[in-house]
C-alpha cells in the first residue's frame, strides 16, 4: 500500500537547526553537515546517481537509434547517465550492479550506440549463449544489424570485422590479435571473472587486447558484484589489486520490486529440511559429490516432489534446483512418475538437446525444469512463477542467482509473484536479500550473528534485528546463543522490510543534521537528525558502517545505496565526509520502538521528488 506523504515547499524550510551537543572524545572537532546539502570544502559529485525519479519521467524517457526507441525505466536514465559521466571523466573500470531483470542488455546497447557514434569499436562479452543473442539483439536494435557482429563457435559465427562486437569469451579468449583494438570492453556477468591477475579466460582476453596499444576502458555488469572465495570485486585480495575500481551505479531489488518493474519472491512453509552438516567446504563451498549424497536420498526427493506439487498447483512454471547431476535426474523422474510434464537439464547435456529442451519450457510444453548449474545466470524465462531451491549452498551470489530466475515479470502469463520453496534453507543462510552485498566474503569468518533466524514459535525466517515477530509476536530475547533449525514450516521474508509491521505516522522533517555518535569501546556510528513537525527535539537514526554487528553494517550499507545510489562507505569518518551524495529528506515514517515504546524509530524516509525508502 502507498504512503501518502506530507509535501512542503523547498524554498519554505526553516534555517537548519546547530549540532546537538556532544560528550568529550579524542576524535577531533568536525562541522555536522545540513541534510541533503554537499560538503564543504569537497567538490560537488556532478555524476552521482540517485535511485528514483518522478513517475512523469517513465514514460518520456528513450534512447534514439536507428531503430525504435528503447523507452528507459528511470533508473536505467540515470544509470547510463552516471556510467557515461563515468567514462567522459576517463575512468578505467567501472561496475554497474543491476539485478536480474533490470534490463542490463539496454545498457550495454547503450553504451555500443555511444562508442560507435565516437568512431570507436565496442567489445561485449558474455559466457552464454542465450546472453549473447539476447544482447546482440539489443545492440542492433540501437544501432542496426549491419553495425553488430557475433563471435561464437556455439552460435556458429566468427564475425570480428565490426564496429560492435558480441563475443563467447570461450570462443574469443585467444583471439585478442584478431578482434584487434577496441575503445570499449563490457562484460556481461562481470563476476565471473578471476580474482587473480593473469588467470582465467576473461583475464587473458583483456591482457591480450591491452598489449594491441594499452587497455580499453572496461565496463562490467553483474546482478552480485562478488565472488565466494574472494570477496567484493572493487576491493584487492591476496595482493592483487581489484580489477574494478568502483560501483558507478547501482539499483537494489527492493525498488525494483516496489516500483513494480520485477516482481516480489515470497517464500512460504516447508516440511522438508536438507541438511548439509558433515559435507566438507572447498573453497568456501560444500564439496559437491558428499552433498550430492547426502541429498540424493528416494524417500526424500519424493516428499520434495510430493511437496512441490501439493504447493505448485496454481502456478504455471516451476524450476527445481538440484546438487549434482544424478540429483537432478532423480528428482525429474519423481515428478514424472507424478504426471508433471519435466525435464533433467545440465552441463553434460548436448547444446541442441539442451537448446530444444529450455525452447519446450518458454513454450509450456513442459511444466518444470531440473537443472544442475546450467540455468543459474544468462536464463531468461518470465513465466518461471515457482522455483523449489533443492540445493544448499554458501555462495550468496549463487543463492541470488537462483532466485532471480524468477523475479522477472511476465505479462502474457499474469504472474504477480513467484514462489519460492526454501528446501535448502539458504534463505535462513544468507538473509534478507536485499542486504547481501558480499563484504564478508574472501575474509576469514568468525562468530558474528548469522543474517537471519527462525521465530521459535513458529518458524518464520526474519532479519536478526527483529524483536518482534510480524507473524505470531513472539517477542525475541537477545541472548548470545545459537539459532537451532528445525524441520518445522516456516515461511521465509525474503526483504529486510517484510519483516516490518507497516504502523507508524508520518512527521514533516523541517530540517537536521548528520554527525559523528561516539560509542564508550566501540567504532563511532553515523548519525542523522530529523527535526519534525510539532516536536522540539530531533528523532534520530543511526547508521553502522562499522564495527563486529555484521546485520547492522549490512543495514546501514544497504540504506545508503538505497538512498544515495552510490557505493556505501567503509567507515563512519567516510560516511561524514560524503553527506553531499544523499537527498534532502522531506518526511520520516516512526513508530514506537518495540524495546522502548517511549522511544520512536525511524522506519521509513521520504525524499524530494522521489518515493520513499526504508
Amino acid at each position: 500500500m502507498k504512503a501518502h506523504l506530507p509535501t512542503r515547499a523547498s524554498n519554505d524550510l526553516p534555517p537548519p537547526f546547530q549540532r546537538l551537543p556532544t560528550s568529550a572524545s579524542n576524535h577531533p572537532p568536525y562541522t555536522p553537515q545540513v541534510l541533503g546539502q554537499p560538503t564543504p570544502g569537497l567538490e560537488p559529485r556532478q555524476a552521482v546517481p540517485t535511485l528514483r525519479e518522478p513517475e512523469a519521467a517513465r514514460k518520456s524517457n528513450s534512447v534514439p537509434g536507428k531503430q525504435p526507441a528503447f523507452n528507459l525505466r528511470p533508473y536505467q536514465s540515470i544509470g547510463i547517465e552516471a556510467v557515461s559521466a563515468y567514462l567522459d571523466a576517463g575512468g578505467c573500470a567501472g561496475l554497474a550492479v543491476w539485478p536480474t531483470g533490470a534490463g542490463k542488455s539496454v545498457l550495454l546497447a547503450t553504451l555500443a550506440q555511444r562508442t560507435l557514434a565516437a568512431g570507436g569499436r565496442t567489445l561485449i562479452l558474455a559466457h552464454v549463449g542465450e546472453l549473447i543473442g539476447q544482447n546482440a539483439a539489443a545492440v542492433a536494435r540501437m544501432v542496426g544489424a549491419p553495425q553488430v557482429g557475433i563471435y561464437s563457435s556455439g552460435l556458429g559465427q566468427r564475425q570480428a570485422d565490426r564496429p560492435v562486437t558480441v563475443a563467447s569469451i570461450q570462443s574469443v579468449f585467444r583471439q585478442a590479435q584478431r578482434l584487434g583494438r577496441q575503445d570499449l570492453v563490457v562484460i556481461d556477468e562481470a563476476h565471473l571473472i578471476s580474482p587473480e591477475a593473469g588467470c582465467g579466460m576473461y583475464r587473458q582476453l583483456l591482457d591480450g587486447l591491452a598489449a594491441l596499444g594499452g587497455p580499453a576502458p572496461l565496463i562490467g555488469l553483474t546482478a552480485t558484484p562478488w565472488r565466494l572465495t574472494s570477496g567484493r570485486l572493487d576491493r584487492p585480495w591476496r595482493g592483487n589489486p581489484p580489477l574494478f575500481e568502483n560501483i558507478v551505479h547501482e539499483i537494489g531489488i527492493r525498488d525494483l520490486i516496489s516500483d513494480d518493474y520485477v516482481c516480489r519472491p515470497i517464500a512460504k512453509a516447508t516440511s522438508i529440511c536438507l541438511e548439509a552438516e558433515g559435507v566438507s567446504v572447498r573453497q568456501g563451498e560444500y564439496g559437491a559429490g558428499e552433498l550430492q549424497a547426502a541429498i540424493d536420498v528416494d524417500a526424500i526427493n519424493r516428499a520434495i516432489v510430493a511437496e512441490i506439487i501439493e504447493r505448485g498447483r496454481d502456478r504455471r512454471a516451476w524450476l527445481v534446483f538440484a546438487t549434482g547431476v544424478q540429483h537432478a535426474r532423480n528428482l525429474a523422474e519423481r515428478l514424472r512418475e507424478a504426471g508433471v510434464t519435466v525435464a533433467a537439464i545440465d552441463g553434460t547435456m548436448p547444446p541442441s538437446e539442451r537448446e530444444a529442451t529450455i525452447a519446450a519450457f518458454k513454450l509450456g510444453e513442459l511444466r518444470a525444469l531440473v537443472s544442475m548449474n546450467v540455468l543459474t545466470t544468462g536464463f531468461d524465462a518470465p513465466a518461471v512463477d515457482l522455483i523449489a531451491l533443492c540445493r544448499p549452498t554458501l555462495s550468496p551470489g549463487l543463492h541470488v542467482q537462483m532466485i532471480g530466475r524468477g523475479t522477472r515479470l511476465s505479462p502474457a502469463t499474469g504472474k504477480i509473484d513467484c514462489l519460492v520453496l526454501d528446501f535448502a534453507r539458504n534463505c535462513l543462510r544468507h538473509g534478507p536479500l536485499d542486504l547481501i552485498d558480499g563484504s564478508d566474503l574472501g575474509k576469514s569468518r568468525g562468530g558474528g550473528e548469522a543474517p537471519a533466524k527462525a521465530c521459535p514459535a513458529c518458524s518464520t525466517i526474519v532479519a536478526t534485528a527483529t524483536r518482534v515477530c510480524p507473524d505470531c509476536g513472539f517477542t525475541f530475547q537477545f541472548e548470545p546463543k545459537e539459532t537451532k533449525l528445525t524441520t518445522s514450516p516456516h515461511a521465509a521474508r525474503l526483504l529486510s522490510t517484510d519483516a516490518e509491521i507497516p504502523t507508524g505516522d508520518w512527521r514533516e522533517v523541517l530540517g537536521g543534521t548528520y554527525k559523528r555518535h561516539e560509542r564508550d569501546g566501540r567504532p563511532a556510528i553515523f548519525q542523522i537528525n530529523y527535526l519534525v513537525s510539532n516536536r522540539t527535539i530531533p528523532i534520530s537514526e543511526w547508521l553502522a558502517f562499522e564495527g563486529p554487528n555484521e546485520t547492522a553494517c549490512r543495514i546501514a550499507r544497504a540504506k545508503w545505496r538505497n538512498r544515495a545510489g552510490t557505493q556505501p562507505p567503509e567507515t563512519t569518518a567516510d560516511a561524514i565526509g560524503r553527506t553531499g551524495e544523499l537527498p534532502k529528506p522531506t518526511a520520516i515514517r516512526v513508530a514506537p520502538s518495540a524495546k522502548n515504546p517511549n522511544y520512536l524509530e525511524v522506519k521509513t524516509v521520504s525524499f524530494e521528488q522521489r518515493k520513499a525508502v526504508a
